[in-house]
């Protein structure tokens, strides 16, 4: 089996996305539930389409013929790096591909300069990221937009390379940051779903009193 890792093209796209659909469908029903599995493989699909010319993505590719995987990286700010998220086909689970994808990524993003490396993981994935030296600093939830749909994942970070304590304390302020924007981020959809559904309650209350006048 010859898996050669490259960065994607526009001709990837529509196979990356049904990979990404065929990846989230196989979240452990330990953690997951069937709404929320398709609550944010809908999400996904959605996310990858418009975020494609944002990220950095690298395919994984079997023979030179099938896409088997892919991974995103996405420089933030500040010698600060995301992974936004590695897929692997439910075939190819377990055979390397999702090791080869992250070892790919931290050779980017340490052409970037990147000291901290983050990702909000899956529950799934937790152990996988551990493994690659990964640690974890708490568990967050996201709201998936559209929905009243909740999806808990783990927020983990890796250092690249040896920092001083003052670097050291900048990150940790700096992921602390990116925990609280994303707790904002689930507040503001929350709110803007629960006034859309009252404003719909209301105008339909309003259209029914009419009728009767």
């Amino acid at each position: 089996m010859n898996i050669v890792i490259r960065p994607s093209n526009e001709n990837d796209i529509k196979e990356i996305i049904e990979l990404q659909s065929q990846s989230l469908f196989q979240l452990s029903s330990k953690y997951y539930n069937q709404k929320q599995k398709q609550a944010i493989i809908n999400s996904q699909k959605r996310a990858r389409s418009l975020l494609y010319h944002q990220e950095k993505i690298y395919v994984a590719e079997i023979d030179g013929e099938k896409i088997i995987g892919f991974a995103c990286f996405i420089y933030k700010h500040n010698k600060l790096g995301q992974i936004g998220g590695i897929y692997v086909h439910p075939d190819y689970f377990r055979k390397g591909v999702g090791t080869k994808l992250i070892e790919k990524i931290e050779e980017i993003a340490r052409q970037y300069n990147v000291v901290i490396l983050e990702v909000f993981s899956s529950l799934d994935a937790v152990v996988f990221y551990r493994k690659k030296g990964y640690t974890s600093v708490r568990r967050v939830n996201f709201v998936i937009e559209f929905t009243f749909t909740n999806m808990p994942t783990q927020f983990l970070y890796k250092k690249l390379k040896p920092i001083s304590q003052n670097e050291a304390d900048e990150i940790k302020k700096l992921l602390n940051y990116e925990i609280k924007q994303h707790q904002k981020s689930n507040h503001l959809i929350q709110f803007i779903l629960y006034f859309i559904i009252f404003f719909l309650i209301g105008f339909f209350i309003a259209i029914a009193i009419m009728s009767q006048l």
